[in-house]
């Protein structure tokens, strides 16, 4: 993010990533489910504002997806509490489970703001053609905890 200064938290890691395989899948193979987490501080809360602003025009503009199998957000989420921000639902190829069935990455993108920090939430589970129960029930909790943590 060009001109806006990050600086890591010295007191935690500030990514976290999970993967679970299918139970089809030698543990090598591509993930069914992945959730990632990744916290930035910033030197005030304007900086982290304008991190968030940026993100947000970078995951609606799909410059950073190849793999998007539609580059239209399926589904958008506003978020005010705790924090503030957005999550965008992307549909995202599984090429690499199987080339000739309906199978998609259901792929939802949280950038959120609380006071200096910018939170980044991703949840991506495979599915197809309908999508997996309980994904919007799981990203709200992801994005609450993730915001809470980041705001202590």
């Amino acid at each position: 993010m060009s001109g806006v200064p990050a600086r890591r938290c010295a007191s935690e890691t500030p990514e976290r990533r999970y993967g679970a395989h299918g139970s089809d899948s030698a543990g090598g193979g591509p993930y069914a489910a992945q959730v990632r987490e990744t916290v930035l501080e910033f030197d005030d809360p304007a900086s982290a504002k304008a991190a968030l602003t940026t993100v947000t025009a970078r995951l609606r503009a799909a410059c950073a997806a190849t793999d998007l199998a539609n580059p239209d957000s399926v589904e958008s989420q506003t978020v005010t509490r705790p924090g503030e921000g957005s999550w965008e639902m992307y549909l995202r190829t599984a090429d690499r489970v199987c080339s000739e069935c309906d199978g998609v990455y259901f792929d939802r993108e949280a950038a959120l703001r609380v006071d200096d920090r910018l939170v980044l939430v991703s949840l991506s589970e495979l599915g197809g053609p309908a999508e997996p129960n309980g994904l919007k029930a799981s990203m709200r909790q992801l994005t609450t905890r993730a915001a809470k943590q980041a705001g202590e």
